[in-house]
């Protein structure tokens, strides 16, 4: 049977004429859609549509491109949800810090001593960081063995050789010359990204593998090996990615911890968004991802199950609800922008998340 999909629509937009109350101007205004942004209002979501106890268990809540690191630092400290988050750049904490510093929430959560240990007065509240997996994100990295391997290894090469700019990610060695072209986001392919993003990448990972004839991996399990423990934030905002920076976490440590999620989520991950439903289809875990940008020229081969090609958004989200088989659930979040979330739940019958490895 075909899949049934539930199909909220946005609010419609106010009346230009009629200027809503307490909306401000300039700075007041830029501040009020912060507090109520994006970010905000998917973890308030989360939190109503799984509840907080189902979010904590096992590792916590698996983030697939956190961009700055807000929605999983917010889970964090005001709910108690440890997060381990997947995202290719560095990531900056300084603003939630300064936010979370304020929260009342938080600081009822050091008050007193709390399961993570905690104690203070109030005034000035621990904060944790969330788990960095510096990568970017697609199958071959979570394929097991050799490949799965130079995989991850690759991925995160990739990861540490560009630099980050505010038009989006250049090679590091062209950071000098770097043309628009050469920009995440302009026209053209930046950084081999048409590769890693293309259906065939752990098959383009595998090409490139010194593997031997009994098909094992001649680097074997060199990255670092990693713990669940979680570090301070500071007011600086610096996280240090699981590793230490210096080279991959091994596979097995990776493994551990996201074979253990409770459920996976992602806030505007571009071309990452289909990676995350498919290791959470993967792996039997619930999921919910707002998609983006739909990235058409570096996904030619996206058909929906009637044989269109995906090319704009709602095509987008019927294309990620269609992988489920007629499982998902699509809905809207109260935000601007691109606010369509498409979502599981978690199966009555699923084990806890500490028992599936």
């Amino acid at each position: 049977s075909k899949p049934h999909f539930r199909w909220i629509c946005s609010q419609p937009m106010a009346d230009a004429s009629e200027p809503a109350p307490n909306e401000g101007q300039g700075r007041y205004q830029r501040r009020k859609r912060r507090r109520g942004g994006a970010s905000y209002q998917f973890m308030k979501w989360l939190v109503e549509t799984f509840g907080r106890a189902y979010l904590q268990q096992g590792s916590g809540v698996l983030e697939v491109g956190a961009g700055k690191g807000e929605l999983a630092c917010a889970l964090r400290n005001r709910h108690l949800v440890p997060v381990t988050v997947v995202e290719p750049r560095p990531l900056d904490l300084r603003r939630s810090v300064k936010q979370l510093s304020w929260s009342h929430e938080v600081c009822l959560n050091s008050t007193g001593g709390t399961k993570d240990g905690q104690e203070g007065d109030g005034s000035h509240p621990v904060l944790y960081a969330p788990r960095h997996i510096q990568i970017f994100w697609h199958p071959g990295v979570w394929r097991p063995g050799a490949t799965g391997r130079r995989a991850l290894s690759l991925s995160w090469d990739l990861a540490h050789a560009v630099r980050w700019t505010s038009k989006g990610l250049t090679e590091e060695g062209d950071l000098e010359d770097a043309g628009e072209d050469t920009y995440h986001g302009a026209s053209g392919p930046s950084c081999r990204q048409d590769a890693l993003w293309s259906a065939d990448a752990d098959q383009d990972a595998l090409r490139g593998a010194d593997v031997d004839q009994d098909g094992s991996d001649q680097k074997s399990e060199a990255g670092s090996e990693t713990s669940d423990s979680e570090a301070e934030l500071d007011e600086t905002g610096t996280v240090t990615e699981l590793g230490g920076g210096q080279r991959p976490p091994s596979q097995s440590s990776l493994r551990r911890l996201w074979s253990r999620c409770s459920c996976v989520v992602a806030l505007h991950p571009d071309q990452a968004a289909e990676a995350a439903v498919r290791f959470a289809l993967d792996h039997g875990k619930p999921f919910a991802v707002v998609p983006c940008c739909v990235y058409s020229d570096e996904f030619p081969r996206r058909r929906l199950a009637d044989g269109r090609r995906v090319r704009t958004h709602g095509e987008l989200v019927q294309y990620l609800a269609e992988m489920t088989g007629g499982r998902a659930t699509v809905s809207a979040l109260p935000f601007d922008g691109k606010n369509v979330v498409v979502y599981t739940l978690p199966e009555p019958s699923a084990p806890p998340a500490e028992a599936s490895a």
